[in-house]
Parts: C-alpha cells; sequence; structure tokens
C-alpha cells in the first residue's frame, strides 16, 4: 500500500511536468510553421505583367540633351535602359525634331516600335532638375576612359582614368565633357544604371514610397501615387531576389 502511494505521489507530478512540455512544444512550434507557410506563400506571390512601368526621361535645356527610356520589369527581374543621343533618327524621323514640334506621341510611337517598350509616363528635367536628382543618388561609380578637367573653386581638377566615385558636379561634368550626343548617351546610361544598382536596396525598405515622392517634386512627371501603389509592391519583391537589376539594352530593333 505504500508503495501504491510513492508511485501515485512521484507519477502524477511527472505526468503533469511532461504533459506541460508537450504543450510547451506545441507552442514553439506551431508559430515557426505558420511563418514558414506564410513565408512560403509570400515568396509564390509572384509579379504580373500589370505591374511593367515604362517611362520616357527627357533631358532638356534650350534644346533636347538626351532620351532614356526606364523600363521596371519585376517579371523578368530587370531594369531595362536604353538612351539615345537627340539626332537619332528612326523610320526618317529625328527624335530632336518631334521633340520640338511637341510631337510627344510620334516620339513615343517611334522609340516604343524601336525598343519593343510600350511607353506609359513621361519625365522631363532640366539642368538644375538634374543636378537636383543627382544630389539625391551621389556618389556614384563611374568608369573613366579619358582625364576629366574641371574647374573647381578656380582650381582646375583632374581625375585620372579609373574608377571613381563621382559627386553630383562631378557627374555634370562627366557628362557635359562628352565629345559628342552619342557618347553622351552613353555616360548618362552608364550613370544611371550605376545608381540603379547601388541604390536598389532602397526598393526594399521603407523609403522607397518617400524616394518616390521626392522624384515626383524634382521634376516634371505624370507619374502619380497609383503608379507607384501598382508596382511598389513588385519592385521591393523584386529587390529581395535580384542585387543589381539596371540592364542597358543594346538594341530591341531587328
Amino acid at each position: 500500500m505504500q508503495s501504491l502511494k510513492l508511485f501515485i505521489r512521484s507519477f502524477v507530478p511527472a505526468f503533469f511536468c511532461f504533459t506541460l512540455m508537450i504543450m510547451a512544444a506545441v507552442l514553439w512550434v506551431s508559430p515557426v510553421s505558420r511563418s514558414q507557410e506564410m513565408s512560403a506563400q509570400s515568396y509564390l506571390s509572384l509579379p504580373s505583367e500589370e505591374e511593367t512601368l515604362t517611362l520616357l526621361a527627357i533631358h532638356a535645356e534650350d534644346t533636347l540633351q538626351s532620351l532614356t527610356v526606364l523600363s521596371i520589369q519585376p517579371q523578368q527581374g530587370q531594369i531595362l535602359l536604353h538612351s539615345f543621343p537627340p539626332e537619332t533618327i528612326i523610320n526618317g524621323e529625328t527624335l530632336s525634331e518631334l521633340w520640338e514640334q511637341q510631337e510627344l506621341d510620334a516620339l513615343d510611337a517611334l522609340i516604343s516600335a524601336y525598343t519593343d517598350l510600350s511607353i506609359q509616363r513621361h519625365l522631363t528635367v532640366n539642368d538644375r532638375q538634374l543636378f537636383a536628382l543627382l544630389e539625391s543618388f551621389c556618389p556614384i561609380t563611374a568608369v573613366l576612359e579619358q582625364p576629366l578637367h574641371y574647374t573647381q573653386a578656380g582650381l582646375t581638377v583632374t581625375l585620372e582614368p579609373g574608377t571613381h566615385r563621382l559627386n553630383s558636379q562631378q557627374c555634370l561634368y562627366y557628362l557635359q565633357s562628352a565629345p559628342n550626343s552619342s557618347l553622351r548617351a552613353r555616360r548618362c546610361e552608364e550613370l544611371l544604371q550605376n545608381a540603379l544598382n547601388e541604390h536598389w536596396s532602397v526598393l526594399a525598405s521603407t523609403q522607397a514610397q518617400e524616394a518616390f515622392l521626392k522624384l515626383l517634386d524634382l521634376c516634371d512627371s505624370d507619374l502619380t501615387i497609383s503608379d507607384f501603389d501598382r508596382c511598389g509592391e513588385a519592385c521591393a519583391f523584386m529587390a529581395q531576389l535580384v542585387e543589381k537589376p539596371a540592364v542597358i539594352q543594346q538594341s530591341a530593333a531587328s
């Protein structure tokens, strides 16, 4: 009888402790499983074609300086870039002449046909606005093929050939020092590509909307906050998977 009492006294607390351990294990594992399941569901929520956004960026002061197509392609995990010198001729039409005549629809149609990217929005900057944009992105990496000479505070400064991190003023000198518009367009592509790739992580953070609204304040554009709502989440998804999405499109025309 004494043995039975000792067994009951030892068994009941042990069983109770064992039960608590099982409950603790269930409560510990369950949230992790749910988290993994939600993570898997989020991972499978792939971007759609509707979240693609293609805009034509126009740099012009008194005359047209450059035209750049920027197309965010979340499904492909890329941002395609293609810059055009003003004197580019497509199907017998000169791009600068269409811009001077304010034939924006015809300009869109030619560039869309050439790049196989449908223009949806426009963004226009003058020299002052371009400088303000560069201030937001700089420093930007550039590979100088020739020495870059410029004047600062009354002194002549020279950057030797090689890889440099350029500030906003140096970026402007780099663009303006190009001996022809074709090279200026190529340098524009290079700076934009490096700026996007070096600051791409912003799109995966809470700063994305703030950066988009700042862009709207600095430029003349028909972009709206609804464009951000439409493709912002897809960009954030892409930013988690792709480290350097910006690529230069050589040519889509055949």
